[in-house]
C-alpha cells in the first residue's frame, strides 16, 4: 500500500474503533509521559490537506498544547512559564505528534 493509502486505512480504523468502542484516542511519548491527544489534534494529525508544518503550526498554537507546554513546564521549574519557554515547547509537542 502507499502512504496515503496507508494513512486513510488507519484513519478509518480509528473511526471505527471509536464508534464501536468510544473514547479511542492516540498517545505521544514526551519525554517518558505518555499524553493522551484529544480528538481535535488527532483529527489534525490526520488531515490530509495540510502540509507537515501546517499541521506542526495549527497544534503548537492549539489551546491543547499549549496548556500542556504550560503545565509541564510549572512542573518542571517551579515557577511560572515565560510566554518563549511555552512556544518552544508546545512547538516540540506537536512535533511529537505529527511524527507519531
Amino acid at each position: 500500500m502507499a502512504k496515503n493509502e496507508c494513512e486513510l486505512a488507519i484513519k478509518a480504523a480509528l473511526e471505527i474503533l471509536k464508534e464501536k468502542c468510544g473514547g479511542i484516542t492516540e498517545k505521544v511519548s514526551l519525554g517518558g509521559i505518555e499524553i493522551e491527544i484529544p480528538e481535535e489534534i488527532v483529527k489534525i494529525k490526520h488531515s490530509n490537506p495540510m502540509t507537515v508544518q501546517e499541521k506542526i503550526d495549527a497544534i503548537a498554537h492549539s489551546t491543547w498544547a499549549r496548556h500542556w507546554a504550560e503545565g509541564l513546564l510549572k512542573f518542571a521549574t517551579g515557577r511560572a512559564p515565560t510566554e518563549e519557554e511555552i512556544e518552544r515547547l508546545s512547538r516540540r509537542l506537536a512535533e511529537k505528534v505529527v511524527g507519531s
